[in-house]
């Protein structure tokens, strides 16, 4: 099977939460529909990531071959004791090995693995600064997605 993979990079907090919910849903059917994209990947972490992992839950319903995958920097406590939740949320829960590196570091480099891994990046950044803007800046400059701002 040819995997095309799509990644979600977005702000910890929104405050328009359905207006961003209803743009997440149309470009998750056109990417499923129009770009064969299977793959969803997710840092898990504030609404943003909330919003576009319950909108591909919902296409999951309607196309079976689409996978949700949550992306972690590094293993928590919580995903060790509640794992059977998160894969109730999740088809995979994948931990890139990123070698010797800080939390807030591993956040970052988790954050590029996603990017050099996909084909395509849902975004939503609206200001300057910031983790999400990070990443979109360096996928950005390192061409490896087709970033769409909402």
């Amino acid at each position: 099977m040819n995997e095309k993979i799509c990644m979600f990079c977005g702000h910890r907090d929104i405050i328009n939460k359905v207006e961003i919910e209803y743009k997440v849903t149309e470009i998750i059917k056109d990417l499923i529909e129009n770009k064969s994209v299977n793959i969803f990947y997710t840092g898990g972490m504030g609404d943003f990531d909330n919003i576009c992992s319950k909108c591909v839950r919902k296409f999951k319903e309607k196309y079976s071959n689409i996978k949700l995958c949550l992306i972690i920097p590094y293993m928590t406590k919580d995903i060790l004791r509640n794992g059977e939740y998160y894969y109730s949320l999740y088809d995979e829960i994948i931990e890139p090995d990123m070698g010797d590196v800080f939390p807030k570091g591993a956040i970052a480099k988790r954050n590029r693995w996603m990017v050099d891994k996909s084909d395509y990046m849902v975004v939503y950044v609206k200001s300057d600064y910031g983790g999400a803007y990070n990443t979109m800046k360096y996928a950005l400059k390192n061409n490896k997605a087709i970033t769409i701002n909402i």
